[in-house]
């Protein structure tokens, strides 16, 4: 990712509930966003406007918003993030920084990060909500599954926290660089990066099942998980796809354990019923 000379940066402008929900459909083809007030900018890898723009034709018909397309230099990126970067703490147990701050913080575990996009980082809110969760839920040895592991810090914080068996998946050969470079960064040796679909594996029982994954992904995914015999939380998730995600999982016979909110951001943590 990292190589790319430039990206394409889609700006869409409205309504914040309008906007989120545009970026939930194609979320899953972008490497990240930023957000501002009523306006979001989400960033693709180029030569892909075509097909974004195609879902945006459809979603302009239901949602009401203002879009258009920039170019971004790479390097212009990076600059930026070393600029902006604040360390980011979660219930002052972990603080994500990045790798150029050197100052030790008085919290439990630091985690050290090359930031390269808003997604995995601890800054958007579905990373902050399962960070949250995992610090109530991992227990010492716990198995995890961590599908759509982009930059693997839920991977990291899992281990740190006391995870010895992870499984860290995502559909994007080119997440690999950075999480191996994080890995090395937090002195973590045996998380191996998996790219795959998180849709097609054998196996989905683990002690704790991270899947933070656009909405459209997870109600495919839900129905796997009916045989994990531990804890799931999913994530990736709006306020406006509550209802239906919950239906889904009710209908699956899953115990919804509880739902927490973030911005217009949720995260379920549920079990299976099996």
């Amino acid at each position: 990712m990292e190589n790319n000379e430039y990206w394409d940066i889609l700006v869409i402008n409205g309504d914040l509930d309008n906007i989120m929900a545009v970026s939930s459909f194609i979320i899953d083809k972008s490497c990240g966003l930023e957000e501002n007030d009523n306006s979001l900018r989400m960033y693709f890898k180029p030569n892909m406007q075509d097909s974004i723009n195609q879902s945006i034709d459809k979603l302009s018909i239901k949602f009401h918003f203002t879009s258009k397309w920039e170019k971004q230099a790479n390097e212009d990126w990076h600059l930026k993030w070393e600029k902006n970067f604040t360390p980011v703490f979660i219930k002052d147990s972990i603080v994500i920084k990045p790798n150029w701050d050197e100052e030790e913080y008085d919290v439990k575990h630091n985690i050290i990060i090359k930031p390269g996009m808003a997604f995995g980082t601890g800054h958007h809110e579905t990373t902050t909500l399962i960070l949250e969760k995992l610090i109530d839920i991992i227990e010492l040895g716990d198995s995890v599954l961590d599908l759509g592991t982009g930059s693997g810090i839920l991977s990291i914080a899992a281990k740190k926290l006391g995870a010895s068996n992870i499984y860290a998946l995502d559909n994007d050969n080119e997440c690999s660089g950075n999480f191996i470079e994080n890995m090395n960064l937090n002195n973590v040796s045996d998380v191996p990066f998996y790219c795959s679909d998180a849709l097609v594996l054998d196996n989905y029982d683990y002690d704790v099942v991270i899947a933070n994954i656009n909405r459209n992904v997870l109600v495919e995914l839900i129905p796997k998980l009916i045989y994990c015999k531990g804890k799931i939380i999913l994530s990736g998730l709006l306020t406006t796809d509550q209802e239906l995600v919950v239906k889904i999982c009710n209908s699956h016979n899953f115990k919804i354990v509880d739902i927490n909110s973030n911005s217009e951001w949720i995260s379920i943590l549920l079990e299976s019923n099996v």
